[in-house]
């Protein structure tokens, strides 16, 4: 207790208002403390219903976000198998352009790059597909008759038995076959 407040008390009723008023002082605190206490859990628990309602929302919104419907399924595998089969088919060129495929030295590094080629637009057509859902699937589901590595051994194989410059319309044929393929194949699994 405060020297100044105790040398203020110099009768009995002093001491009794003075315990009166510090009895009421704490009382009020606690009550106080209580009901902050009390606010507090309320708001907080209201918070936390708010969060779940908003992350169930956000779940919703994000399955529902690149959902699309059957036609528009068919196109984009359409446009995006397309989009590889010229890629890779411009690959290939520029590895038949620039590397003696003669050359038995240079069938090792031929192999890497025409692996190369065909694993990176595969690659990107799953991450495209993946994105994007038909019914709650994934468009990537559907790539199952295209298999990288029977294209990179069919298509070096291919390479290997050219005999004269000008002739890799094989090669070329090869991969827009097995790419007209693989859309219509994708095409009619999503139709079901």
């Amino acid at each position: 207790m405060d020297p100044i407040t105790a040398s203020s008390i110099n009768n009995i009723y002093n001491l009794i208002a003075l315990v009166v008023i510090v009895a009421a002082y704490l009382t009020i605190f606690f009550i106080q403390k209580k009901s902050n206490k009390t606010q507090n859990q309320t708001i907080i628990s209201k918070f936390n219903e708010s969060n779940e309602r908003i992350v169930r929302k956000l779940d919703e919104l994000r399955i529902e976000r690149n959902t699309i419907d059957l036609q528009s399924s068919m196109d984009i595998i359409q446009i995006t198998f397309t989009k590889s089969m010229l890629k890779i088919m411009e690959g290939i060129r520029i590895i038949l352009e620039e590397n003696n495929i003669y050359n038995e030295e240079r069938k090792e590094i031929i192999y890497g790059k025409v692996k190369s080629v065909v694993n990176t637009q595969y690659d990107d057509d799953i991450i495209v597909l993946s994105r994007i859902y038909h019914k709650n699937i994934k468009l990537s589901h559907y790539i199952v008759d295209l298999d990288r590595f029977e294209m990179i051994t069919t298509i070096f194989g291919k390479i290997n038995k050219i005999k004269e410059s000008g002739l890799q319309g094989d090669v070329m044929d090869y991969i827009r076959s097995k790419y007209i393929h693989s859309i219509q194949s994708a095409q009619l699994r999503l139709s079901k």
